[in-house]
């Protein structure tokens, strides 16, 4: 059973002039339905500070037909039941471009650009505290080169996908 509600969601999607696209940026909040009562560093105290998830985007149309997306992710710091959890962030990237009626497609996809989705996670449950550390490097950097083969022929065959599955069942 999911003990959080959401705290607050915002959506936005402006239209700017067109060097710079369309912003698509999003947020969202949760908090739990009871706040757990625990020691944080030795000191009692009570933990309701609500998790905060932002995840803006940007696709930005670049010229000759290039699409430019950049994203960030941000959680905040906060509580989740016993746990005090650290912030979050990462910044990504794509670079996209298709060719030939979209049969081929290039993309550059680099993750975690700046080596900052790094997690760090204190708890206190009963009298026993414990930590966790998640230090690994989490860059990547990928080049996809996609060739869809025979993609128009392959649609429905001219049919309806709906009378097809009625032929598939024993229908006329």
């Amino acid at each position: 059973m999911d003990q959080h509600r959401p705290l607050l969601e915002l959506g936005q999607l402006p239209r700017l002039p067109p060097p710079l696209g369309l912003l698509r940026a999003t947020g969202a909040g949760r908090h739990p339905a009871g706040f757990h009562q625990g020691r944080q560093h030795g000191q009692g105290e009570k933990l309701p500070r609500p998790l905060l998830h932002l995840q803006p985007l940007q696709r930005l149309h670049l010229p000759k037909g290039w699409y430019l997306n950049l994203s960030f992710s941000y959680r905040s710091s906060g509580t989740y039941d016993f746990l005090t959890l650290c912030s979050v962030h990462n910044f990504d990237f794509q670079l996209y471009k298709s060719f030939l009626k979209d049969r081929l497609s290039l993309s550059l996809n680099v993750n975690d650009i700046f080596n900052t989705k790094r997690q760090k996670t204190d708890g206190t449950y009963g009298n026993v505290r414990f930590q966790q550390q998640k230090w690994v490097d989490t860059r990547s950097v990928q080049l996809r080169l996609t060739y869809r083969f025979n993609q128009a022929k392959k649609q429905y065959r001219g049919e309806n996908s709906a009378q097809e599955a009625v032929g598939r069942m024993g229908g006329k």
